[in-house]
């Protein structure tokens, strides 16, 4: 009986441990990307460019993210083999960063040059950003409800594991769309230094929850006790933020970005 395995499933621990270890070369690679893409841009700025150099770093940073993703599904196709849920919603959370991360960098690329982005081409590249962020919304989406309604894993581990940052890739595409929309706009990407910056010249944030995210993907912050106390638009867009009785919108959003930027330099408990 013993060898007929009655009863039991396959074994895939080994399965696993190989999920795991594409996981280890991703983020070794998102690290070797995030240094290439200083690199490429150290180059850009030089007052003698080198344009072949220049080049070459450009399709080697696109070429990490290329592989990024293409190994990010290799690894969701193996979780998913093995009905490895949490494995595939992490997996799931490394596709969005590949793909998030790819597209970022074919934004500053084509600023980079020393030709100015002209007006059609801007647009082209606009839509094309659009199109790639419309698709991640849809699948962060489907994933969303797939796990709520099989019932795998909690809503909370959902949540932490993959909705709220995969949401951040997402507001962060926001802004990248939003810089190409304006006729003169230009995207950077703000480094963890810049955004502690900021978050620091807030002296009314001493805890969590002050910072939060409006419906349409806006940052704003809240004083005090960090509760909403009056009837609240975003600056931006004016979507409802909040209302008198202390309640958020119920599609509101906690910016957990920079509250881990507060907490990590001791500027919140």
């Amino acid at each position: 009986m013993a060898r007929l395995k009655v009863g039991t499933t396959p074994a895939c621990a080994d399965a696993r441990f190989v999920v795991e270890g594409i996981w280890i070369t991703l983020d070794i690679r998102f690290a070797l990307g995030a240094l290439a893409e200083r690199v490429y841009s150290r180059l850009s700025s030089q007052p003698k460019r080198n344009q072949a150099q220049i080049d070459a770093w450009g399709h080697f940073t696109t070429f990490i993210y290329d592989t990024c993703s293409r190994d990010a599904g290799i690894a969701f196709n193996i979780a998913s083999s093995t009905q490895a849920y949490k494995q595939k919603l992490l997996t799931s959370l490394r596709i969005v960063r590949s793909v998030w991360r790819n597209t970022r960098f074919l934004v500053t690329s084509k600023q980079s040059r020393e030709e100015a982005l002209g007006g059609e081409e801007r647009i082209n590249l606009m839509r094309e950003v659009e199109e790639r962020l419309g698709l991640q919304k849809k699948n962060v989406g489907s994933i969303r409800e797939a796990y709520v309604r099989q019932g795998v894993l909690t809503h909370d581990t959902i949540e932490r594991d993959f909705g709220a940052p995969a949401q951040e890739y997402l507001n962060h595409w926001e802004i990248l769309v939003s810089a190409l929309r304006q006729p003169g706009g230009f995207y950077q990407a703000v480094s963890e230094k810049e955004a502690q910056g900021a978050v620091e010249s807030f002296t009314e944030c001493t805890h969590r929850s002050h910072w939060q995210i409006c419906p349409n993907g806006h940052i704003f912050t809240i004083g005090a006790c960090g509760s909403a106390v009056s009837n609240g638009r975003c600056y931006e867009c004016k979507a409802t933020t909040s209302d008198v009785s202390h309640q958020m919108a119920g599609i509101m959003r906690k910016e957990i970005a920079l509250e881990n930027i507060m907490t990590e330099w001791r500027i919140i408990d």
